[in-house]
């Protein structure tokens, strides 16, 4: 019967409910800067040890040219990941206390697997992978033909 009964909740109050983003993303245009060298950045000693840079250093700041989440960084960030090559140089010369900041100034930019996945973000190589693909049937029918028992006919028990 209608009209009994409390009103309805407001359908966007209702729990398990909640919009996914309360709070929009602003979207700005961004023009990536080139990634500029380690000597460029920094120096061409590491100014926390005062030596020369590891070669796995160097080698690590060339990778990240080509990583997909750096791909559009801009000076202020090449900034930020060129402060964390000095920790990551201090790391390879054996300051071990090094690691835990490295790794949370790395986490920023999503370098490692975890980082990537935490920041929710996924690597598309769909052209490759897609053609690359088998084409599967949904039946299971056409996976696995008709099936049928090895077990001897049992008969039917008479009530």
């Amino acid at each position: 019967m209608a009209g009994i009964g409390p009103k309805p909740k407001d359908p966007a109050r209702r729990a398990g409910h909640s919009p996914r983003d309360p709070v929009p993303f602003r979207v700005v245009e961004v023009v990536p800067d080139r990634q500029p060298s380690l000597v460029e950045a920094v120096g061409e000693i590491n100014p926390s040890t005062e030596m020369p840079w590891k070669p796995q250093t160097i080698r690590f700041w060339d990778q990240l040219e080509q990583f997909p989440t750096t791909s559009n960084l801009v000076g202020a960030q090449w900034t930020l990941l060129a402060a964390a090559m000095i920790l990551m140089d201090d790391f390879l010369n054996g300051r071990t206390t090094a690691a835990a900041e490295l790794r949370l100034e790395l986490a920023k930019f999503g370098i490692a697997p975890d980082d990537v996945a935490r920041l929710r973000i996924q690597f598309a190589q769909a052209d490759t992978v897609e053609a690359a693909a088998p084409i599967r049937s949904h039946s299971a029918r056409s996976r696995f033909g008709r099936v049928e028992s090895d077990l001897p006919d049992v008969p039917e028990l008479e009530a």
